[in-house]
């Protein structure tokens, strides 16, 4: 028998305020606006919002397979020329390694684990918590950003199974017809259906 463990149920509001936050950390604490930012790590909820911070208002986001080996790791950070990443801890030498070594543009590490900035190295929770406090000071940097549905905003690797693997540069605009036309050919799609994706 396989035991799903404990679930911690998160509301669209609470998702959505945790966005608004981390996206104004990272647009006002940490500069990154316009910047790449990577994100890598198992199925948590962290990691979707690292990524709609990012998409939202921040900069590209560049997804990268958490069964990816190291040395990929590697090439995708130095070839997407990422200036952030979001990982989870088991990440963590590598990615130590690539920041320090200053052959990357990798400067600022941010754990979904980390509970407080410690050694080069963010905590996701707590840059969620400094973001809130600078929206109750009336920083709408974040949430207040015009997005243009044609610029990249994200750059995906393909899988690299008969070569070397290729950015593709999507927009908001390549999603969101993706997604119209997922409606047409599952219609309807409704609050009831339920979706797996991998």
């Amino acid at each position: 028998m396989v035991r799903l463990g404990n679930f911690k149920e998160i509301t669209h509001r609470e998702a959505r305020e945790m966005v608004d936050c981390l996206g104004t950390a990272l647009v006002s604490l940490l500069n990154l606006k316009g910047k790449r930012i990577a994100i890598i790590g198992e199925n948590r909820y962290e990691w979707e919002i690292a990524y709609l911070s990012v998409v939202a208002g921040t900069g590209t986001v560049v997804p990268l397979d958490k069964a990816l080996p190291e040395n990929e790791i590697d090439s995708l950070i130095r070839r997407s020329e990422v200036e952030a990443i979001f990982y989870s801890g088991k990440y963590e030498p590598t990615l130590k390694r690539l920041a320090q070594d200053g052959t990357t543009k990798l400067k600022h590490l941010i754990s979904f684990d980390a509970e407080s900035h410690n050694d080069g190295v963010y905590a996701f929770k707590e840059l969620i918590q400094k973001g809130k406090r600078l929206i109750d000071d009336g920083d709408i940097a974040f949430k207040e950003a015009e997005i243009d549905p044609e610029e990249m905003t994200i750059m995906l690797f393909t899988s690299g199974t008969t070569s070397a693997s290729k950015a593709v540069a999507l927009c908001q605009r390549n999603i969101c017809a993706n997604l119209m036309d997922m409606d047409r050919v599952l219609y309807p799609i409704t609050c009831e259906d339920v979706m797996l994706s991998f």
